[in-house]
């Protein structure tokens, strides 16, 4: 997988030539639109978004998941208890990031323990995640 950075006044994206398949899980529709067409325009081609917890695990038994953002508040399942469903289900690691707008260090302690990648913090920048995800990918392939 090759990243290319493009640099604008105002942005900063990353297109990234081969298919990661990133899954979006989120109740809010704003932040759900938000971050999939973000992701769509800095060149990830395979993204899914979900509004519910058990339409993302449904997506997630047919189909191998390299990256996963996932809400803390959602109706029916925690984005750790989802976290945990989906790890239970896929053959490779999944990059993932806890979304939250909580600040508890203890869910943050928590998110990492059980293999989340790390915590993405709302209101978030967009530029940031787009960066973040791109170090985790370059991890992952270094």
């Amino acid at each position: 997988m090759d990243c290319h950075l493009v640099v604008t006044k105002h942005f900063v994206l990353i297109r990234v030539d081969g298919p990661v398949q990133i899954i979006i899980v989120d109740d809010n529709s704003v932040n759900l639109l938000l971050l999939t067409e973000t992701l769509k325009i800095a060149g990830y081609t395979a993204v899914e978004s979900f509004s519910h917890p058990h339409a993302a695990l449904e997506f997630a038994a047919n189909h191998a998941i390299d990256v996963a953002l996932i809400d803390q508040n959602m109706p029916d399942l925690t984005g750790l208890e989802l976290f945990a469903r989906l790890k239970a289900n896929q053959t490779q690691p999944i990059i993932a990031f806890l979304v939250t707008a909580l600040t508890d260090k203890a869910l943050y302690e928590q998110a990492l323990q059980q293999g989340f990648t790390g915590v993405i913090s709302k209101p978030f920048e967009v530029a940031k995640v787009i960066q973040t995800l791109k170090q985790a990918l370059g991890k992952r392939t270094a």
